[in-house]
């Protein structure tokens, strides 16, 4: 009776590990996320070489003909999971990530410059193609925040 009892405790144990495991389905591979701090203005000086593959996106999403990347970072995050990334001049991402359909992600995005927040929003990002945020107006010009999921 005593290893009937042993038995079932450890078929009982198994199962519980099993059971709260998650599946394949349900846990993904990290992905990767990276943030670009841009700054848009229209004084002629048209965009930064490490911009240029982007420029279609910014120019079709903003009324500025000048960018300049002012910082960049990226983060690693479990899907689903959480991230922080700075990206230079003081200016701060925070991000939740999840799935969602046709292999896209839901990416909850606070932007912040020191205590202020700029943006907190959520949108639905394709992986490999930029997703363009922009900042409220600074002066003549505006912060833009790059993000691309990998």
């Amino acid at each position: 009776m005593k290893r009937l009892s042993n038995t079932f405790l450890a078929l009982a144990i198994v199962a519980f590990a099993l059971g709260v495991k998650p599946s394949d389905a349900q846990a993904e591979a990290a992905t990767n996320i990276t943030a670009t701090l841009i700054l848009g203005t229209n004084e002629g000086g048209g965009v930064d070489p490490s911009l240029r593959r982007f420029e279609r996106h910014l120019k079709r999403l903003s009324r500025f003909d000048t960018f300049k990347q002012k910082g960049r970072g990226s983060s690693s995050v479990s899907v689903p999971g959480n991230g922080a990334i700075s990206v230079g001049n003081g200016h701060r991402v925070t991000i939740s990530v999840t799935s969602a359909s046709n292999d896209r992600l839901r990416i909850a995005t606070k932007w912040t410059s020191g205590n202020r927040v700029l943006v907190n929003t959520t949108v639905v990002a394709p992986r490999n193609q930029p997703t363009v945020l922009g900042a409220p107006s600074q002066g003549s010009g505006q912060y833009i925040l790059l993000l691309v999921a990998r």
